[in-house]
């Protein structure tokens, strides 16, 4: 298949890149069915009232070698997802039951390139489809030539989708008020924006649960998609895409390879309204601007025709980043932020070829997200680069990325900042996270503030005495909470302050010997999502922060541990309900600095009850970078400046 790809792109991009010459390459490309190709052309060129079909044809074939789509064989698989659907009541069962299917379909799915084996037929009739709803059709009237090319012309909304009969299968799907909304409401009338947000309102709710954590499968049905009861960002605006181009709606998808400060990249849906101007929004309304907060590297829209920096590289045989493999994207970044092009320094003492990117950090490792092209001397122009986010140069091929240049910040007003390593200086730091609080924690600010602890002589609490209080006025997420008794006590309890919520994921108790005391857990009340396996009374003693139990009212959910006999303890070490992501007792954690190449390790240590760890010998000015090798994934660059952390 990559042989098949390099020819197409040969054969397209070789020589001369005049329109008529790709056009010419595209056609000869097709091979034996070349002729299915020609019969379109011939089809337009006998009406000179055609003249703009013409046109359109000619883009579709001129931009088409690079595309494949999955044999209509794959609808068998859909039907057998289908049939799967009820039976998968949770997500792990949604896994595997998932993983098991497709491991028994793949082998009879079947990719081809579209310039082999795409009919005539079919090519005419989605055309004339496509100009009866531009021409015909409500929502598109505003559209100019252009635009109708990349937001309703494709016989395809997203690569690999199969060739069926897509429009008129989903003209009805989730249309919702669109109809009578425009004839009640003469500022409806045509407007492309009311009509994607109610057919967004009419499929939301179908979408049971997003999540990132999932395999994604060759999914383009979109009343499958719309049965899912667990799906991806991805997987919710094919869906959703499908349905509203089906219906002339001049919808595209955005995306971002990669968060600027987070794992993975993202997708959501983007309209283009009468004034011609996007307008995103999330599909099924699930996380509705949750994103637009966020720092942003690069944001590109889905297309037909390839990216022509990214297809240029495939012409010269070069290894693509699987961060950007997906080639059909134009960039858009300046729609959305204030964006920079930067000459980049590199480094004089390497060899640098032309396959240049820029990337950002996933939390593990740099990943690449645009192309850049190298000047004269030793710099790279990078364009429309996000403020607020760390980049790095790079050079990326089969045996993956070098480094070569400094590590850099854009800061918000489009100043480069390097990271300048000194290692002429050291100092000691303390550290009690590896990652930022991020506003999902923060959201939950007043759920996990305050919290008593109260000892007793009896099991059932029926008299307490409050022995120590969690912070309530600052967003404390560990620490050790000193325990103040008259003498020891056989029974305590967790409880939050007052009427209202504490949730709290571990407690550890240590007697005044500094010994790690076990107890027994005595519940009260009823435990809260018990289905979800988490609010759990027996989640404060799992050695596991991720999982939590959420302590209402003084008297009414709580949860108390019986140590077997008196004992005195001294101290708390409390985890609050968060991300992991403080320093933990027991697990081993990794000091690293980027030195110029790669991530050198300054210290391993293993943390204890007092949740927080002193580095020695870190260098100044450092880029530095905290990970937990015991477990997790989670770990962001950041420097330390006058006891400060700030984080990338």
């Amino acid at each position: 298949m990559k042989k098949l790809t390099i020819l197409f792109c040969l054969s397209l991009f070789a020589a001369c890149h005049s329109d008529q010459k790709e056009f010419r390459r595209a056609l000869a490309a097709a091979g034996e069915n070349r002729q299915q190709l020609e019969q379109v052309i011939e089809h337009y060129k006998r009406d000179e009232a055609d003249s703009l079909k013409l046109r359109a044809a000619v883009y579709l074939i001129r931009y088409m070698p690079l595309h494949k789509s999955y044999d209509t064989a794959i609808e068998r698989y859909y039907d057998a997802v289908d049939s799967l659907i009820p039976h998968l009541k949770d997500k792990e069962t949604f896994k595997r039951g998932m993983a098991e299917l497709y491991d028994r379909y793949k082998s009879r799915l079947r990719l081809n390139f579209d310039l082999r084996t795409m009919t005539a037929e079919y090519l005419i009739r989605n055309i004339e489809q496509a100009f009866d709803l531009w021409q015909n059709g409500k929502w598109a009237t505003h559209l100019d030539f252009d635009e109708f090319c990349e937001y309703i012309l494709p016989y395809k909304c997203i690569e690999q989708q199969p060739m069926t009969d897509w429009r008129t299968a989903l003209e009805e799907l989730c249309r919702g008020n669109i109809d009578r909304n425009e004839k009640e409401c003469k500022e409806y009338r045509y407007n492309s924006r009311m009509a994607a947000l109610e057919t967004n309102r009419a499929l939301s709710g179908n979408f049971l649960r997003y999540t990132k954590q999932l395999a994604s499968y060759p999914i383009f049905r979109a009343t499958t998609l719309r049965s899912l009861p667990f799906g991806t960002c991805m997987e919710s605006c094919t869906c959703a895409l499908l349905a509203m181009r089906s219906k002339g709606i001049p919808v595209a998808i955005d995306f971002t390879p990669q968060w600027a400060n987070r794992k993975y990249g993202h997708y959501w849906l983007t309209v283009l309204n009468m004034r011609h101007r996007s307008e995103q929004f999330a599909p099924f309304d699930i996380e509705p601007d949750a994103h637009l907060n966020r720092p942003f590297s690069k944001i590109y829209r889905m297309t037909y025709r390839p990216n022509p920096e990214l297809a240029e590289r495939l012409f010269r045989k070069e290894t693509i980043p699987s961060s950007l493999q997906y080639i059909f994207f134009r960039d858009v970044s300046d729609e959305y932020m204030r964006t920079d092009d930067l000459d980049v320094p590199l480094f004089d003492d390497i060899d640098i070829g032309d396959n240049i990117y820029i990337s950002t950090f996933n939390n593990q490792e740099w990943v690449a997200v645009a192309c850049g092209e190298r000047r004269r001397g030793s710099t790279a122009h990078f364009e429309k680069l996000g403020r607020n986010v760390c980049y790095m140069p790079v050079q990326y091929d089969r045996n993956g990325f070098q480094a070569i240049g400094r590590p850099f910040y854009l800061d918000y007003r489009g100043r480069m900042n390097p990271f300048r390593l000194d290692t002429t200086g050291y100092r000691t730091i303390r550290l009690t996270r590896k990652y930022p609080v991020y506003e999902f924690v923060y959201q939950n600010r007043e759920k996990i503030t305050g919290g008593l602890i109260q000892v007793s002589d009896t099991p059932d609490f029926h008299r307490t005495i409050d022995v120590a209080e969690f912070p309530r006025d600052s967003l404390t997420l560990a620490g050790n909470q000193t325990v103040q008794t008259n003498r020891p006590y056989r029974y305590w309890r967790l409880c939050a302050s007052d009427e209202g919520r504490c949730d709290m994921a571990e407690l550890i108790f240590y007697d005044r010997s500094g010994r790690r005391l076990e107890a027994n857990l005595i519940r009260c009340g009823r435990e809260v999502h018990p289905q979800n396996k988490v609010n759990l009374a027996t989640a404060i003693n799992d050695d596991d922060p991720l999982t939590l139990f959420s302590a209402r009212g003084i008297d009414d959910i709580w949860v108390g541990f019986d140590f077997g006999r008196p004992v005195d303890i001294a101290q708390i070490v409390y985890f609050r309900r968060s991300d992991g992501n403080n320093l933990y007792p027991g697990y081993e954690y990794l000091l690293s600095f980027w030195n110029g190449r790669d991530w050198q390790e300054i210290d391993r240590q293993t943390a204890d009850a007092r949740t927080y760890l002193d580095f020695d010998g870190v260098p100044d000015d450092a880029l530095l970078l905290l990970q937990c090798t015991t477990t997790g994934t989670e770990s962001r660059p950041f420097t330390y400046r006058d006891g400060e952390i700030e984080w990338y």
